[in-house]
């Protein structure tokens, strides 16, 4: 069975690129440009794990990962950023984050983060 990997940014050209190096990865691949379409991707499909970006409007990363707690989903959570502050790191870990992506995305270490997070 292909394990399913929820992406969510709100900027299309990075959901394709994303999509689609995880796909011809053998991943199933769900796409939302916002955080409330993704809520309900969330909610009707079995997903293994999300990669979530941190700046979206109007519902940015860290509210759809509490979102994602609230509605009782506990699949692994990567956020895709370009922002590399130090303090970033801790605040996605307590808001459920287990790893950072770093745009530009480097298609290896992508891949090698969602095996890890879909195992």
């Amino acid at each position: 069975m292909k394990k399913t990997v929820l992406i969510v940014d709100d900027n299309a050209p990075t959901l394709q690129l994303l999509s689609g190096i995880l796909t011809g990865a053998g991943y199933e691949t769900l796409i939302s440009e916002n955080g409330e379409d993704a809520l309900d991707m969330a909610n009707n499909n079995q997903i293994h794990c999300a990669l979530i970006d941190q700046y979206m409007d109007p519902m940015d990363g860290f509210t759809l990962a509490r979102g994602l707690k609230v509605d009782g989903h506990d699949f692994p959570l990567a956020m895709i950023t370009a922002n590399d502050g130090g303090d970033l790191l801790l605040e996605s870990q307590r808001n459920g984050f287990m790893t950072i992506v770093i745009k530009p995305v480097q298609p290896e270490r992508l891949i090698k983060i969602v095996e890890r997070m879909c195992r």
